[in-house]
């Protein structure tokens, strides 16, 4: 192990095989300098262009909080420069960043610690390396994943199918149920793998336009395995058992949004239009729709 338990080996193997921590992740970088004082141990990107940033834990997971909080601001300095370098390889710099982080061990408060970053999406893999047949690989277990803002990376959901549990490794404490309007998250539902193709006939329609509609498809299908999706006349339609959570459209004119049955349509053109249309749909899901909705 020891052969293999530096920082770029481990790194170096985990980028091997990247889809072992998130179907669809796509590696841009490593050994990223962001600016003089901030360095990433590689860049990656999901499926629908949100940076993923790996980190490699050396030390305190408190020091971690400010360097990932480091991170970021330099990662929203610079995202006009990531975008010319990085841009034609699919990444979006200004969507939100996510985290993973990596550590042989991690201590048992981590999970308080990450969860003070309320904004944030981090997950930590607890890894150790197998050397088997002349050859090292990694083994990672999920220790923690904070729950993150209801609007996270496209691709959050898939990281329920991330990395089988090392043979060894501690189990993850268990997760305190998110309440509704912090995280507008529920146990999420895995999307099958064809599940983030646009209508069975692709509209025309532009490329911002479509890249809004996708990311609220794959936030609402996290939403809850309470939630079905259908498609009729060229919209996508979210029902909680016979009662209608949401409407996505897509055509020449854009992506709209419609909130539940009496709901107005609204025109998703940037992240807080976004935003305000799925926090909506979360409201609604929770506090009316859903199981979990309150009863009193």
């Amino acid at each position: 192990m020891s052969a293999h338990a530096g920082r770029d080996s481990v790194v170096e193997l985990l980028l091997e095989a990247p889809e072992r921590l998130e179907p669809g992740l796509s590696v841009l970088d490593t050994r990223l300098r962001l600016d003089e004082q901030v360095e990433v141990d590689a860049l990656l990107r999901d499926l629908l262009g949100a940076p993923v940033i790996v980190l490699l834990v050396r030390g305190d997971v408190a020091l971690e909080l400010a360097r990932i909080a480091a991170i970021v601001a330099a990662l929203q300095r610079g995202r006009f420069l990531l975008q010319r370098l990085f841009g034609d390889r699919g990444l979006d710099s200004g969507a939100r960043p996510r985290f993973v982080l990596l550590a042989a061990r991690f201590p048992d408060n981590t999970p308080a610690l990450l969860d003070m970053l309320g904004g944030l999406e981090v997950v930590a893999f607890e890894y150790r390396v197998v050397s088997g047949g002349g050859r090292a690989t990694l083994d990672l277990s999920v220790f923690h994943r904070t729950h993150g803002p209801a609007l996270s990376g496209g691709a959050a959901a898939a990281l329920q199918q991330s990395a089988s549990p090392a043979p060894a490794a501690r189990p993850a404490p268990p997760a305190a149920k998110p309440a509704a309007k912090a995280t507008g998250r529920a146990a999420p539902r895995q999307p099958a793998a064809d599940e983030l193709q646009l209508l069975d006939d692709e509209p025309a329609a532009p490329d911002d336009a479509r890249r809004w509609f996708l990311r609220a498809r794959e936030s609402i299908r996290a939403l809850s395995s309470h939630v079905t999706e259908s498609q009729r006349g060229g919209r996508v339609h979210y029902k909680v058992n016979d009662d209608l959570l949401a409407t996505l459209t897509l055509d020449q004119k854009g992506f709209r949004l419609q909130c539940g049955k009496a709901g107005s349509e609204l025109t998703v053109a940037d992240e807080e239009a976004l935003n305000r249309g799925l926090n909506s749909v979360f409201e609604l899901y929770f506090n009316q729709l859903g199981p979990d909705r309150p009863l009193a």
